[in-house]
């Protein structure tokens, strides 16, 4: 009982970290899903009014566990865009790796993604 009771605690700690990794892993493939679907917006987006504006809803439209105002979005090069170009659509967003309430790690999360321009 004495050892189980000197674990526990250690164990649910490693639990938590373990959860909490997970979350942040899924975060991180839900930011480069959206950014591909983003580039593949921009890819077919030339002769609109605002391919930047169609670029940007399309990385945000596609988000599921981030907020979209923590999203940086910067698409490069700015339009006009011809055929053959490359178009390059980055996101990042803050995360912090928490357990029990203190955190352990903050910093960037980041995604790019590259297309031709169809």
């Amino acid at each position: 009982m004495v050892e189980f009771a000197l674990m526990i605690p250690v164990l649910f700690l490693v639990l938590l970290a373990i959860m909490q990794l997970g979350y942040l892993y899924g975060r991180q493939l839900d930011l480069k899903s959206a950014t591909r679907d983003g580039a593949r917006r921009a890819s077919v987006s030339m002769d609109r009014t605002d391919p930047v504006l169609l670029t940007r809803r399309g990385v945000l439209d596609s988000l599921a566990l981030t907020k979209d105002t923590d999203v940086s979005i910067t698409v490069t090069p700015a339009p006009p865009w011809n055929h053959g170009d490359r178009v390059t659509v980055q996101t990042t967003t803050p995360h912090a790796f928490n357990i029990m309430g203190i955190a352990v790690w903050s910093g960037q999360l980041r995604a790019e993604s590259e297309i031709r321009v169809e």
